[in-house]
């Protein structure tokens, strides 16, 4: 099997079968030359089920560190492929919940709990229930989906699609149209936007993810 050396005596394998942090005893390496082969799965099983808007570079990096024996610090000469890696696993997981979001229709109240309307509410009554009558009956669950399946090619939106213009803050952003890595279309941007927390400048990491419910389905032209 092939391997790769990180130091002069010590031989790994760059794709560790196993998930969890060395037990085996071995020394850490005091540096790495490059990330193993399989740091974009470890990046992704890192990020799984966690809360992203709690979850840190410093956290994703000082658990890879964990993961490969390596002591705290050894990666910090990878800040910038990890923060891609991290970003890009984040901006998958953002568009397939998206992806997965369903409609669910209100639940009507039930008839014994509403109250007798007012005689001066009748007119509004019977307006309101005319409107829903117009509107027609609820869609149903996922039929939004349904219905957008077959809008447009992926190529077609690529072709169409403007950027979203948005403000946060004082700080107007461009939403740039996009064809995420699950094959959904939407809007994606990522980005650091100044702000001011009791009087002091701060920068945040801003990420903006939208995602065309049903777009998964488009075909590629």
């Amino acid at each position: 099997s092939s391997h790769s050396h990180f130091g002069s005596n010590i031989v790994v394998a760059p794709s560790p079968p196993s998930r969890s942090p060395r037990v085996d005893g071995s020394p850490a390496f005091a540096e790495m030359d490059a990330l193993p082969g399989d740091a974009k799965e470890q990046v992704a099983e890192i990020l799984a089920g966690k809360d992203l808007t709690q979850t840190s570079l410093k956290v994703v990096r000082a658990e890879l560190e964990a993961r490969y024996g390596q002591p705290p610090g050894a990666l910090d000469a990878f800040r910038d492929t990890i923060k891609t890696l991290t970003t890009t696993e984040i901006a998958r997981i953002q568009a397939a919940e998206a992806e997965g979001e369903e409609e669910t229709p209100a639940e009507p109240a039930p008839a014994s709990s509403a109250p007798e309307p007012a005689a001066s509410s009748g007119k509004k009554r019977k307006s309101s229930q005319a409107d829903e009558e117009k509107e027609g009956k609820k869609r149903p669950p996922g039929s939004t989906s349904k219905r957008q399946q077959a809008l447009m090619s992926r190529k077609r939106f690529s072709e169409a699609a403007t950027h979203i213009a948005l403000t946060m803050g004082t700080q107007p952003i461009k939403v740039m149209p996009k064809v995420f890595s699950t094959g959904s279309c939407g809007w994606y941007a990522n980005l650091k936007v100044p702000s001011q927390v009791d009087g002091h400048d701060v920068m945040m990491q801003m990420q903006v993810s939208a995602t065309i419910i049903g777009s998964k389905a488009w075909a590629e032209e």
